[in-house]
């Protein structure tokens, strides 16, 4: 059986904040990160580049849910933990370079919500379609 191809991803976890990872591009490698067991895959313009963000489809249904990317209006555009990828023509997706990573960072922000133990929350910002 042939190894599934490997792939650098952004991480944006709201709690523990911005990370990169080196993963097996298949389902339960995405499924392990986000913590979920339906994913969502959706490209967004992040500034003015687009990328393929994976999220978890029933983040919103769940009552705890935390606020992890905001679009350019500063409305909530997606919850929990967020797997970024790049994409190809065919739509496939692929690895970020590390270039993609600096550019993803000047975009992540912090907010704080009150009666929490988290100091600041990470969020992604100009998050939109």
């Amino acid at each position: 059986m042939k190894e599934k191809e490997k792939i650098k991803v952004l991480v944006i976890n709201p709690i523990m904040g911005p990370y990169v990872r080196i993963i097996s591009d298949e389902l339960q490698s995405y499924y392990n990160i986000i913590d979920c067991d339906c994913i969502d895959i959706t490209t967004r313009k992040i500034g003015n580049k687009y990328y393929d963000i994976i999220v978890d489809d029933e983040g919103l249904l769940k009552d705890d849910f935390i606020v992890s990317a905001i679009d350019s209006n500063y409305k909530p555009a997606l919850v929990g933990n967020l797997v970024i990828t790049n994409f190809d023509e065919e739509g496939n997706t692929t690895t970020l370079t590390d270039e993609d990573i600096r550019y993803i960072k000047q975009f992540i922000g912090h907010y704080s919500k009150p009666d929490t133990n988290v100091l600041a929350y990470t969020v992604l910002t100009q998050v939109d379609f």
